[in-house]
């Protein structure tokens, strides 16, 4: 009797419950979600301002930097620099299309995969790149002494060490752009 009678007021208050519980999640899936996409893009938008000013003080070293690359080596990590903030772009305009409320799981899934395929050879090819300049750096300066050398070379393997935490970090967002809808 007992068990009927809390079967019965449950089947009337569960109506009003269920569209307050649907809501509720609703309204936390998409705060999740535009957090994960918008921080991705500031994120993205960090990185492309970071990479920019780095390119501005390369392309304008010969200008006010006691120490004189050759044009040649500038030329070529400008070249370096410029494809990343391409890449970036394209990425950041990529992202800014998703939409997370409108497209469905498998379309932003791939988006995000593809993303995360360019992100990776972006890395790849700006850091095969890049190593070999930055190591050549000390053999093209004949002035640069022993300590000269280990600073440039601990500068690089500290730079590629901050860009592999940094890499791993906006992985770690597309993943969360992908699973927004779990958290």
């Amino acid at each position: 009797m007992e068990l009927e009678d809390i079967k019965s007021k449950w089947q009337s208050v569960k109506p009003l419950i269920d569209p307050q519980l649907n809501d509720e999640i609703v309204k936390r899936s998409i705060s999740k979600g535009t957090d994960a996409k918008s921080r991705l893009l500031k994120r993205s938008l960090w990185s492309q301002i970071f990479v920019s000013g780095c390119l501005m003080l390369l392309a304008t070293s010969r200008i006010w930097a006691p120490v004189k690359y050759p044009y040649w080596w500038l030329i070529l990590f400008c070249i370096i620099l410029l494809f990343t903030i391409l890449c970036s772009l394209r990425g950041y305009n990529i992202v800014k299309k998703i939409n997370l409320w409108e497209d469905s799981n498998t379309k932003i899934m791939a988006t995000v995969v593809s993303l995360q395929k360019q992100y990776r050879n972006m890395e790849l090819i700006t850091c095969i790149a890049a190593l070999p300049l930055l190591l050549w750096i000390p053999f093209m300066l004949p002035s640069v002494k022993t300590w000269g050398i280990f600073f440039c070379w601990s500068f690089t393997l500290l730079a590629f060490i901050f860009e592999y935490v940094w890499y791993k970090s906006n992985v770690k967002q597309l993943n969360n752009l992908i699973n927004w809808e779990n958290e």
